[in-house]
């Protein structure tokens, strides 16, 4: 197999309501209407811990040389 399929993960959504509330944070902080930015340092911590998988990931070894480039182009188109 040339290709490494990923396992689910929690961290998408879990992230992607972290930076909602990290947003809605620094939106609350800035208009002085909040001075608690304790969501956005969930957010922080999430993503650690989710590119902390993905580095797990590849040094366990599951990443091919096919998929390794694909990283690679991705990461320069983004």
């Amino acid at each position: 197999m040339t290709y490494h399929l990923v396992d689910r993960s929690p961290w998408p959504i879990a992230m992607s309501f972290a930076v909602l509330g990290g947003a809605l944070a620094v939106a609350g902080w800035i208009t002085h209407r909040s001075t608690s930015l304790f969501p956005l340092a969930i957010a922080i911590f999430l993503f650690i811990v989710w590119w902390r998988d993905i580095i797990r990931e590849a040094i366990g070894g599951y990443h091919t040389t096919t998929v390794q480039r694909g990283i690679l182009i991705g990461f320069l188109l983004f």
